[in-house]
């Protein structure tokens, strides 16, 4: 939900675009009759829309499309910096290809090594593949820590990550 001030700005900003450009935009104004047309035909395919998106998410591309937004909402929420996109989500599916600490599952997350609840980032750098009973145990728990506690050694893709970030004592 946008702030107060946000829409404010934005309202203004629109309105003065419109006047600005009034010929650019003459007759490409939705009518009241195209908002109605537009809406009936909504209601009329509704089911139809539904099942092509289920379709659409359950693909490899779909996945991937999720996941990045949620991460650009997160970095949002969390008023972090971010660089992920579409192109760096899958190169880091790609790059990942299963869990990176335990091999397996096939629902996938994006993990964050460093949690942002312990200041870490959401830069690509910060983020690898993790399947979703790994990543919900892992919680905000430092990643070296919570693999001692599972069994597991701590995977090398994020001890190569962490030395990129510049993370002392590794």
């Amino acid at each position: 939900m946008r702030k107060p001030e946000n829409k404010k700005r934005k309202a203004e900003s629109d309105r003065k675009y419109r006047e600005k450009n009034k010929e650019k935009l003459k007759g490409k104004r939705e009518t009241k009759e195209d908002i109605a047309r537009r809406r009936r035909w909504y209601n009329k395919n509704k089911e139809h829309l539904k099942e092509v998106r289920r379709a659409y998410y359950k693909t490899p591309r779909g996945k991937l499309s999720v996941m990045t937004a949620n991460h650009r909402r997160l970095a949002r929420e969390k008023e972090r910096p971010t660089d992920l996109d579409f192109k760096k989500v899958k190169e880091i599916y790609e790059r990942d290809k299963v869990c990176v600490y335990c091999g397996g599952g096939d629902s996938f997350e994006l993990d964050h090594i460093i949690a942002l609840a312990k200041q870490g980032s959401c830069m690509s750098n910060n983020i690898v593949l993790a399947c979703a009973p790994c990543n919900r145990s892992k919680h905000d728990r430092d990643v070296f820590i919570w693999c001692k506690l599972k069994g597991v050694a701590v995977p090398e893709i994020v001890i190569q990550l962490l030395r990129g970030q510049g993370i002392q004592g590794i």
